[in-house]
């Protein structure tokens, strides 16, 4: 599980009234590029998922992944959710002029 992000990660299970459910999250705050797009294409060996980071870390100009999220659900492919900090509001409000 530790792949040296340093935002850290935190893992959820999810649950309902009356039990567990077949369901992990795990989410890495703050995560290399290099480090979502190897752990997203294990998980989907066949789809490559860097041309796809590529796109998203330039349209937004980020350095990093603010968080990637994976979601197992028993006998599903893993779903592969990525996210770019945008900044404060203040700081987008200043970059529009």
């Amino acid at each position: 599980l530790a792949l040296g992000a340093p935002g850290g990660f935190s893992i959820a299970f999810s649950c309902d009234a009356a039990d567990a459910l077949p369901t992990l999250t795990l989410e890495y705050r703050a995560i290399a590029w290099a480090q979502a797009v190897g752990l997203a294409d294990a998980l989907r060996p066949g789809a490559p998922c860097g041309p796809h980071l590529g796109i998203l870390a330039g349209a937004f100009g980020a350095e990093a992944a603010s968080a990637l999220e994976l979601t197992f659900r028993g006998g599903e492919p893993a779903t592969i959710r990525v996210g770019v900090d945008l900044g404060t509001p203040a700081a987008i409000g200043s970059a529009r002029g």
